[in-house]
């Protein structure tokens, strides 16, 4: 659905493309590790450390904002 509204409204907002193609090829560059990764760490350390990172990131953002 996020994909699809993306699409069809493309052309009303007004995108750095450097930004967009940076992150995709981040994300395609990262995969396969992130891929390892989580095939090596075990599942609850690992969702811990995901939660951590969100609350830290969108923390920092509520006081920044």
């Amino acid at each position: 659905c996020a994909s699809v509204g993306f699409l069809v409204n493309i052309n009303r907002i007004n995108l750095d493309w450097s930004v967009v193609g940076g992150l995709a090829l981040g994300g395609m560059i990262m995969a396969p590790f992130a891929a390892k990764l989580v095939s090596i760490v075990p599942r609850r350390p690992l969702g811990i450390a995901v939660a951590i990172a969100i609350i830290v990131i969108n923390g920092v953002r509520l006081v920044t904002s």
